[in-house]
């Protein structure tokens, strides 16, 4: 990632952060939501699961790896009407 990318970057965590776009158990750059958060995370819910006699299922997802030129401005306009 060059500079100019890292500084886009930056600037779309600090705008999803301020309009509060993502969401609590998104934990991949997302401040304060650490590895070791995002798996008491899983486990608390796993073990919630269990205790219920249900399964847990969880998804994980590459959104840079899926979408590697997406267009910055349509992604947050189209984060905005969401």
């Amino acid at each position: 990632m060059n500079s100019y990318e890292a500084i886009v970057a930056e600037d779309i965590a600090h705008l999803m952060e301020k309009n509060t776009l993502i969401p609590d158990t998104h934990f991949g750059g997302h401040p304060g939501h650490t590895t070791m958060v995002a798996i008491h995370y899983l486990v608390d819910k796993v073990k919630a699961a269990w205790g219920r006699k249900k399964a847990a299922s969880i998804l994980f997802l590459d959104v840079e790896g899926a979408f590697p030129n997406a267009v910055t401005k349509r992604l947050i306009h189209n984060l905005m009407k969401w």
